[in-house]
Parts: C-alpha cells; structure tokens; sequence
C-alpha cells in the first residue's frame, strides 16, 4: 500500500512531497516491512525536509541492526555531520553517497544538497547584503563555484522580494513584542 506521494517505491525524488514520503515510510515500518531500503529513503527524506532529530531517532532505533545500520550509517554520516555545523565535512559526506553505485541514491543526495544549500543561505540575510561582495566566502560555505553562488544568491534573492516573508516577519515581530510585554508584566507584578 502507497500513497499518492509514493506511487512506485522507492520514489524517484524525496523533495517532492517529503514530509508525506516521510509519513508513509514510518507507516511501513510500523507494519513490518520497514526494511533497509524504507529507512534510507525515509532518513534522505527528513533531511531534504531538515529534521535532524528525527533523522537521529531513525539512526538510533536501528544502529544495532547490522544489515539496517550498514544501509543508513552514510546517510546518519551527513546528518551528524549537519547537526554539529560541520559544513565542509556535510559535503564530503554526500559527495561519498552521491559517487556511489546507486543512482537513485545520488538523485537523493544531490536534493539534500540543494535543500541544504538553501537552509545554510536563509532569504532574511539575502536580503541584507551585497552578494557580489562576499561571494567568495558563500561559494566555499555553499561548495559552489563563485559564479554558481552568485546565481543562486540571486535566485533565492528574487524569490525573497516577491514573497509574502515581510507579512510573516511582521506578524512574529508582534508575536515576540507581545511575549515580552507579557514577561515584563511577571516581573513587574
């Protein structure tokens, strides 16, 4: 049984309805059939999606399992490495995954890279600077050629201008204004 979201398994892309790929891949492995090839697609999954805490759960409810642990411990490799805020060793790791056998496998890495690329690039701080002027520290951060970064700086750039984020910075400025206020009003009383 699969989802519209995963209509042959394993899916072709794990970007593409991630977080329904994810529902589906924890739903097989409470029936039973969570076999190593599900964990894998489910841990590329929740790291296109960035939830690595989820991701470490995965590893830990099977890293005693040799033939699961063997088929996730890349994968858990690149997540670790994430989570610590090891940049440089993220993409070595997914390049390992990504010159592997399994093209399949390479197709996932490469959208975890492209989902992580954009997370370590947030548009509020796009917005900010001047691409051009620290284009080479973002090429390395971003393990881009400089003028690879400069067009997808530039992208997400556009897509930060017409986008409704001012409306929703707005509204949590008023959230946070409103959370101290109600902090202060303790303290004072």
């Amino acid at each position: 049984m699969t989802s519209a979201a995963i209509a042959s398994f394993p899916p072709k892309s794990v970007a593409k309805n991630s977080a329904e790929i994810v529902n589906e891949c924890e739903y097989l492995e409470v029936i039973g059939k969570g076999d190593h090839s599900v964990l894998v697609v489910e841990m590329a999954a929740l790291m296109v999606e960035g939830d690595l805490v989820a991701a470490r759960h995965l590893w830990r409810r099977y890293r005693d399992d040799s033939i699961r642990a063997t088929a996730l411990e890349p994968w858990w490799s690149v997540a670790q490495c994430m989570m610590e805020w090891d940049v440089a060793s993220s993409w070595v790791a997914l390049q390992v995954i990504s010159d592997g056998s399994d093209s399949l496998f390479s197709t996932y890495a490469n959208e975890i890279v492209q989902a992580y690329r954009t997370r370590l690039a947030p548009l509020s701080l796009l917005k900010s600077i001047d691409v051009t002027s620290k284009v080479s520290s973002f090429a390395v951060l971003l393990n881009m050629t400089e003028e690879d970064c400069v067009q997808f700086l530039n992208s997400r750039k556009d897509t930060h201008l017409s986008s409704d984020v001012f409306q929703d910075m707005e509204i949590y400025t008023r959230i946070v204004a409103f959370l101290e206020a109600s902090a202060n009003e303790v303290h004072t009383d």
